[in-house]
């Protein structure tokens, strides 16, 4: 499988390459206002890559670019005018320790997570592995009580019925932070 090209966040002056796609629930929402590519890249197949930065505690959206064969096009100040993505509200991790699949088998690891509630960081958590591992937990309970927990069982149930259901919530769990994001 290519490696697809990832966004970045700037965040105190350091670049991060995200393993999330922030912008893709957006455009779940409102497909009409995801730009359509000419062609396709293996390397990005969403279309587009995205720069954003945490200015003055905001998510800003600071580049916005169509990806296709051999060019790139900057469709930033059509897309996003005002550069505030208040869309989002989720958790961004920004730790060097997520490997390619998200992994977290470093017990000597700090694990770091940007709040950010309607585009405005909210907390910078830095967590031991341990404190990772309860955190998370935690967070996967109280997404149990959502009807988005219920929604995201009921695709798995359809799409695997063979699985059980403590097999569908180990999944979620390893993927909470995604999830309670929106982001999976």
């Amino acid at each position: 499988m290519t490696r697809q090209i990832r966004d970045i966040l700037i965040y105190n002056g350091k670049n991060y390459s995200l393993r999330q796609e922030l912008l893709e629930n957006y455009f779940s929402e409102f497909p009409e206002r995801k730009p359509k590519s000419s062609s396709i890249l293996t390397s990005c197949w969403r279309g587009y890559k995205a720069t954003f930065e945490i200015r003055n505690n905001e998510l800003i959206i600071i580049g916005f670019w169509l990806v296709e064969q051999g060019e790139s096009m900057d469709l930033i100040s059509e897309l996003f005018p005002n550069h505030k993505y208040d869309w989002f509200s989720g958790f961004i991790r920004i730790d060097d320790f997520q490997k390619e699949y998200n992994e977290e088998n470093n017990q000597e690891a700090i694990f770091e997570l940007l709040e950010v509630v309607n585009g405005n960081l909210n907390k910078h958590w830095k967590l031991n592995y341990t404190d990772f591992q309860i955190f998370k937990q935690r967070l996967f309970e109280h997404f149990k009580h959502t009807e988005a927990y219920v929604r995201l069982v009921a695709y798995w149930h359809k799409n695997s019925p063979r699985m059980a259901h403590e097999e569908i919530d180990a999944i979620i769990l390893k993927s909470i932070i995604r999830v309670a994001s929106g982001l999976y």
